[in-house]
């Protein structure tokens, strides 16, 4: 079936009438040979799209390709919408008053080596409205598909089978495509390998809006579930949520707010296996007198290293305060301008030499990080702390060693250090280090080794007894001088 009978049945499909599976379900491969030779033997580099409208139910135009080069896209993602507009607005009457409806029918072909890993993705059917204005409204849709096809990079004869579960959802444009809000409903893919590999993306949402350059101003995901099985490793990651948000500041720098959960995680091997609940992680961003400040919370529970039979559940949060704006702007626009820069010393020798020129003016504004409420809670014991680290804008007048040390002022008080923990953390060390012994008394070794480490910390009062189950240690630096658990100690870093 050619795309013109496509292109009628998404019309009638999208106002409320059903084909049969038979119609939706046709390989659109095939139709990779109408592509122009000089397309195809780019396609490792580049992404391309077919596309096919039909203008008010007049007879469908003749298919276009539109080429979007890898590093293109990398550089300018607003390129892809640059060229969906000029590929819709090319056909409408910008004089003309009238509402135009085009139903487009568009093929994407990936680069070869994502298209032999994941297939040929079926068609996207969408009908779009232009208003008089030069916005837009879109309605999409992509039929489920499943297909065999050769999966491995090296291996030929091994055959994969992919089911891809659809995708609908909505998109507007602002007036121009200056931006585009989107509704998307991902309904999912499953690709299982005759071998035993598989690859499983639960059906999923994304809700956002985004401008011109395809950078969003606000955006909602969320993956239910996402499961990889690939030679012996099993990835799982369970209930995904994503939540961003992008003010514009001066000069077109953006701050905002991010929220991202995941609610469980599993990775397993033969050998090992780690897992995790209740990932958490909050960033909250604002503008201040030209000074940037940022909040972090971040919270993971019942997290299980590979080896260990321990739990641990970790919590802090952490401020990064008086970040100079205009710092932050001067550096963007270099990473800008260096895109065009091919030579790699060349990029490296302009970035030095912006930084030298933008770090005064970054001390001058007295940066800072705090660390409050840092909690590893485990079974075994606990560890519980705080911590700063600033610098005096006032002092850092230059960028010779000794004055920038004199202006750096720092903190770190734990209250509580489980004497558990620090004994396993100093035999697994010390296990780590003897590993390529083959003596038998490699445990005896270690236990004696980690043992003459803990009596050192202590004799050089690195550790203070805090009670029975617990050390405490307290770290000062300020005016070039070291204070550990109370006493001076000696420094020589120049």
């Amino acid at each position: 079936m050619n795309k013109i009978l496509k292109l009628t049945a998404t019309s009638v499909l999208l106002t409320g009438m059903s084909f049969t599976q038979p119609l939706l379900a046709e390989d659109t491969v095939k139709r990779a040979g109408s592509l122009k030779e000089e397309v195809t033997q780019f396609l490792t580099k580049q992404f391309s799209f077919t596309v096919q409208h039909r203008i008010n139910r007049d007879k469908p135009l003749p298919e276009e390709t539109l080429v979007f080069p890898i590093k293109k896209i990398k550089d300018q993602p607003g390129i892809i919408l640059d060229k969906f507009r000029e590929s819709f607005l090319k056909h409408v009457d910008k004089s003309s008053k009238e509402v135009v409806n085009i139903t487009s029918a568009i093929d994407i072909y990936l680069p070869n080596r994502l298209s032999r890993g994941i297939g040929h993705l079926p068609t996207i059917f969408m009908i779009t409205k232009l208003n008089s204005d030069g916005s837009a409204n879109s309605r999409l849709f992509m039929p489920e598909k499943k297909r065999e096809m050769k999966h491995s990079y090296r291996d030929d004869s091994k055959k994969a089978t992919v089911y891809w579960k659809g995708l609908n959802g909505k998109l507007s444009f602002s007036k121009g495509f200056e931006s585009v809000t989107t509704q998307l409903n991902f309904l999912g893919i499953t690709l299982n390998t005759e071998k035993g590999s598989s690859f499983s993306w639960a059906a999923s949402t994304l809700n956002g809006t985004f401008n011109h350059n395809l950078t969003p101003k606000n955006m909602e995901w969320s993956l239910p579930e996402l499961k990889v099985n690939y030679a012996g490793k099993v990835i799982n990651l369970i209930g995904m949520l994503g939540k961003l948000n992008l003010v514009e500041i001066e000069n077109g720098l953006k701050i905002g707010n991010l929220d991202f959960k995941v609610k469980q995680a599993n990775f397993k091997d033969e050998k090992t296996e780690s897992k995790f609940d209740n990932l958490s992680f909050k960033l909250n961003s604002e503008l201040k007198d030209d000074v940037i400040n940022i909040a972090i919370q971040e919270q993971i529970e019942n997290l299980l290293l590979p080896g260990k039979d321990t739990p641990i559940n970790y919590a802090a949060n952490v401020n990064i305060n008086n970040i100079d704006a205009k710092t932050i702007y001067e550096i963007q626009e270099t990473m800008r301008t260096l895109r065009t820069v091919e030579d790699d010393h060349a990029k490296l020798s302009i970035l030095l030499g912006k930084l030298i020129q933008v770090v005064p003016q970054f001390l001058a504004r007295s940066p800072e990080i705090v660390v409050t409420n840092f909690n590893i809670t485990t079974p075994k014991g606990n560890i519980k702390a705080n911590a700063s680290i600033n610098i005096d804008g006032k002092k850092a007048l230059t960028l010779t060693p000794s004055v920038l040390l004199s202006s750096i002022g720092a903190q770190m008080n734990f209250t509580e250090i489980s004497k558990y923990l620090v004994k396993r953390a100093l035999m697994d060390k010390a296990l780590h280090d003897l590993s390529a012994e083959k003596s038998a008394d490699v445990e005896k070794l270690a236990t004696a080794n980690s043992e003459a480490a803990l009596k050192k910390y202590m004799a050089e009062n690195w550790l203070v007894d805090l009670d029975d189950k617990n050390f405490k240690l307290t770290i000062q630096f300020k005016d070039n001088k070291l204070i550990v658990n109370g006493k001076e100690k000696e420094i020589s870093l120049f």
